[in-house]
């Protein structure tokens, strides 16, 4: 009977030992698997750290060119506002020595500026001659003026649709500065520039219509050129297109 007892004993204590082994081994079977979920989980975060750090490297750049463009912008646009300054202040000059020498009508006709205040009709400026002066003053200080000139104009040059303008602005070559009536206000951005007032003719000249912002050379005949002011307002100066000229 003791021998039976201890027999069962054992029994039971090699399905303990056996039942812990199991229990055991799934453990760490388990514990196994959670490291390796872990690891490659971590894995996954570094690589995903190492692309954000790279993305933000590459931000980083861009941002850097982004400073340095806006920098080389910066210093043109200066470039151009010392060398349009400089050029007023030459024009300004030559204007008054001429006014000196020669007077200031015959100045008017040959550089093409001309004083608001002080231009009189039938005098001329530039290639055209003033026909016609309507100006409003308040405390002697002008508030408007519409000054119609009489005579063509044969100007090289580029023309743009411009929202802004509401229709095509005719940009006036450099070379040609002489000859279209403005005053030194007016060329304080560099360009004269006047809106064509008969857009139909002119459209059908050209051949096509273009679109916003795009810009296109041409050789033409203006007439009636009208210089505008409008004190505290966008006021633009027009002419009439005549014809273009095939070069």
């Amino acid at each position: 009977m003791k021998g039976i007892f201890v027999f069962l004993c054992s029994s039971i204590f090699l399905v303990l030992v056996g039942c812990t082994e199991d229990s055991s081994e799934k453990v760490s079977n388990e514990l196994e698997n959670k490291t390796k979920e872990q690891q490659a989980s971590l894995e996954e975060y570094q690589d995903d750290l190492q692309k954000a750090e790279e993305k933000n490297r590459q931000l980083a750049n861009e941002l850097d060119t982004l400073k340095n463009d806006n920098e080389i912008k910066n210093s043109e646009l200066q470039f151009k506002s010392n060398k349009i300054n400089s050029l007023q202040a030459l024009l300004q000059q030559t204007y008054e020595v001429m006014g000196n020498e020669i007077g200031e009508n015959k100045a008017f006709k040959i550089l093409g500026l001309f004083k608001p205040e002080s231009i009189t009709e039938d005098s001329q400026v530039g290639a055209v001659t003033v026909q016609n002066i309507k100006m409003e003053k308040q405390n002697k200080e002008i508030r408007r003026y519409r000054i119609d000139f009489n005579g063509e104009l044969e100007l090289t040059g580029t023309v743009r649709l411009d929202e802004a303008h509401g229709g095509y602005v005719f940009t006036v070559n450099n070379k040609h500065f002489n000859q279209v009536p403005h005053t030194m206000y007016d060329i304080t951005n560099g360009t004269i520039s006047f809106k064509i007032k008969n857009e139909e003719a002119f459209i059908e000249a050209l051949g096509e219509d273009l679109s916003i912002g795009e810009i296109k050379s041409i050789h033409a005949v203006f007439k009636n050129y009208n210089s505008v002011y409008i004190a505290e307002s966008h006021s633009s100066d027009y002419a009439t297109f005549v014809e273009m000229i095939s070069d």
